[in-house]
């Protein structure tokens, strides 16, 4: 029972400081692919902050991986249960400036890009299904490919992160 009041207040405690994350109609891998595509277009204007604050926080997993246990040995949750913030968070900005750095090298006008796909594969293990999206887009007459990644829970998509900016041929 102290378990469960303590979860409680967890949950409560993250819901309230991350009022940004609100994650609840990604219901659909298409709309997982807009809600990807709609970060990449808005960033120019968007800062770290921001950024971070578009994708489900290490609270929150942490949250979501504990409260689903079975009091069994569970691989995926010790290995989430590990990840400290600060490294989590790190990780974060760097693929947000790794963003920024790559769509400047490829001169991206972020604002003037074209949504063209997503296509994504899902795999399940220890009762957890996280989504690896290809997110196509086209800017001018280029046509580019960012992973778009999102932990499925409550039948809901909620974002990890997006990633890996490159040229499509």
């Amino acid at each position: 029972m102290k378990k469960m009041s303590f979860l409680l207040i967890v949950f409560f405690t993250v819901t309230l400081s991350v009022h940004s994350q609100d994650f609840s109609n990604i219901t659909s891998l298409e709309k997982m692919g807009k809600y990807a595509f709609n970060i990449l277009k808005n960033l120019d204007k968007t800062s770290e902050k921001e950024f971070k604050n578009s994708f489900l926080s290490l609270a929150k997993i942490k949250m979501y991986v504990n409260i689903k246990q079975d009091y069994t040995k569970n691989e995926t949750r010790d290995d989430i249960n590990k990840i400290a913030t600060e490294t989590f968070n790190q990780k974060i900005i760097e693929e947000y400036t790794s963003l920024k750095e790559k769509g400047k090298e490829f001169n991206i006008e972020w604002n003037a890009i074209e949504y063209l796909d997503y296509t994504y594969s899902q795999k399940t293990k220890d009762g957890f299904t996280v989504v690896r999206g290809k997110l196509i887009f086209k800017h001018k007459e280029n046509k580019y490919q960012v992973i778009a990644s999102a932990f499925f829970v409550d039948n809901v998509y909620k974002p990890l992160i997006i990633r890996r900016l490159r040229e499509k041929n």
